[in-house]
């Protein structure tokens, strides 16, 4: 490894180049669980703290995710969901590039119909699988 490779990881530049990126990123695993999230996927979804080992659709208050007080991933509405789909496909090995979504999310008391891509890549880290995730619009 460089002289600089080794500096810029050292001064957590890595960090800085994830926290910086403009659109939502979320290190989620096959159950759509969040791990890692960065500076603007807290702006979308309330800060890290809370929503770390929350699954996406709370954090992004889906409305399907707050049916009856059931978890994303159990109503029935969440079988066609375009990004737990999407992370699932990633999960397999497949990556999904702007995938279209549509879905209804609460923002400020009010139903919200939000339209926005999804974008998701397997990575591995210490031997454990996850996927990254991308939402693009979704901030808009």
């Amino acid at each position: 490894m460089s002289r600089v490779n080794v500096q810029f990881l050292e001064k957590g530049f890595y960090r800085a180049l994830f926290e910086s990126m403009p659109m939502p990123i979320f290190v989620v695993d096959q159950e759509v669980t969040i791990f890692e999230q960065n500076a603007a996927a807290s702006r979308l979804s309330g800060p890290k703290a809370g929503q770390l080992g929350h699954r996406i659709g709370q954090a992004l208050h889906c409305v399907n995710a707050m049916l009856d007080h059931q978890e994303c991933g159990e109503t029935q509405a969440c079988a066609d969901c375009i990004v737990r789909n999407s992370v699932k496909a990633a999960a397999r090995g497949e990556s999904v590039v702007r995938q279209w979504a549509r879905t209804e999310l609460v923002r400020e008391g009010k139903k919200v119909k939000v339209n926005f891509r999804v974008n998701c890549h397997p990575f591995k880290f210490e031997q454990r699988p996850f996927v990254i995730l991308i939402l693009e619009g979704l901030d808009e």
